[in-house]
């Protein structure tokens, strides 16, 4: 259903990306994302469907760790004695979220991103092994980046400020 919504709407409308890119646009999501997300809405309208999601995807995981950062303070993991420091993996960011998102989302994003026994769709397109019909697996991917435009945080001031 969601895959059939997001044809229609290409089909009937089809904005331009500049258009596209506008919506997308939120606290936590880049200019640089918002257009990532517009290539890739417009190369699902385009039928190519492993092009949208491998577009997109990275661009999701960015606003993730921006909105990790902006709630936790640092999403890189500092080098420790037996390991060079490196930024937290998806799932591990997902998981610094508790307490800031619904747990419903939180749920959400795991099980569409990362959960090997969920969808796990980040792992199974940028791996290199989703099946070759992704129509349904596209519009799940956009429909995540499309509810990331829902997330602000608000921000506080000290009592001295």
């Amino acid at each position: 259903m969601l895959a059939e919504a997001l044809l229609r709407i290409g089909q009937e409308y089809r904005p331009s990306l500049p258009i596209v890119s506008a919506a997308f646009r939120s606290q936590f999501i880049s200019v640089r994302d918002a257009a990532a997300f517009a290539r890739a809405l417009n190369y699902y309208w385009s039928g190519h469907y492993d092009d949208a999601s491998r577009v997109a995807l990275p661009s999701i995981e960015a606003v993730v760790r921006s909105i990790v950062e902006e709630a936790t303070g640092d999403s890189y993991v500092d080098p420790q004695r037996t390991r060079d420091g490196h930024e937290s993996a998806l799932g591990v960011l997902i998981a610094r979220l508790e307490g800031c998102l619904l747990e419903s989302f939180r749920q959400e994003l795991r099980t569409v991103l990362t959960d090997p026994i969920g969808l796990n769709l980040r792992n199974i397109h940028l791996h290199g092994v989703a099946p070759t019909e992704s129509r349904h697996d596209a519009a799940v991917i956009l429909y995540t980046a499309a509810r990331l435009t829902l997330i602000s945080a608000r921000r506080t001031t000290s009592p001295s400020d």
